[in-house]
């Protein structure tokens, strides 16, 4: 497996004009920003399939309507190509998320949005930002994220981690994402001191849990939402 980032993802990176002095957060699009769940639902149903729900992944649970004939992998990539072609100008927002947004940009954040979307799609992911008024930089980058947040955040070191971690009031394992793989396979268990913990989200920032809203000399994990209303 390939632990490299692409020539492509590289430009884009290039291309995103971040600034140091100000907070940044990067967030995904789809289920977070978008409404990308049920508007590929509303397709499907055009088409005459239906989305089981029973797990969020799209192999294996897009059916046939009226014989739930599950369709192959293949084909399901077919209608995503498709429907990211005929819909991602106009996939809707999920209620609220602009409203958030704005507050953040307001409040002097840089926001940057990381997304699985091909890249030939990108431009018209782009527009249906602008025209819901969010000019916000987009990196289209396909499968697991954490090289390009590694590249993004390449000057997050072990004093900035302190800093935050002093900004949100809680210890190093309050910050770490538990479920993730890596820590499951590699740290679940041990008896970890402040310091080693420290040093393990530096190594691996997707441990890290976010996204982390930084205002002044607080900070909160934005999740729920409305732990942002609590620091603005």
């Amino acid at each position: 497996m390939s632990h490299k980032l692409s020539d492509g993802l590289q430009k884009q990176i290039g291309k995103a004009t971040l600034l140091k002095n100000k907070p940044l957060l990067i967030t995904d699009a789809d289920e977070v920003l978008l409404n990308f769940v049920k508007c590929f639902e509303i397709y499907l149903e055009k088409k005459g399939f239906w989305y089981d729900l029973t797990s969020y992944a799209l192999f294996g649970n897009i059916k046939q309507k009226g014989t739930d004939e599950v369709l192959s992998n293949e084909v399901i990539l077919e209608y995503l190509d498709d429907f990211f072609r005929t819909e991602s100008k106009d996939i809707t927002f999920v209620e609220g998320s602009i409203h958030f947004i704005n507050k953040l940009l307001d409040s002097n954040f840089q926001i940057l949005v990381l997304t699985n979307i091909p890249f030939k799609y990108l431009d018209d992911r782009k527009y249906c930002f602008q025209k819901n008024g969010l000019n916000l930089p987009i990196i289209a980058g396909n499968g697991p994220k954490g090289l390009v947040v590694n590249e993004l955040i390449k000057d997050f070191n072990e004093n900035n981690i302190k800093s935050i971690l002093k900004k949100l009031n809680i210890s190093a394992i309050e910050l770490v994402r538990k479920n993730e793989k890596i820590w499951k396979d590699n740290f679940k268990g041990k008896k970890l001191k402040e310091e080693q913990i420290i040093s393990i989200l530096c190594e691996e920032p997707k441990l890290i849990e976010r996204p982390i809203i930084v205002h002044k000399n607080k900070a909160v994990i934005g999740r729920p939402k409305e732990n942002i209303d609590s620091l603005l």
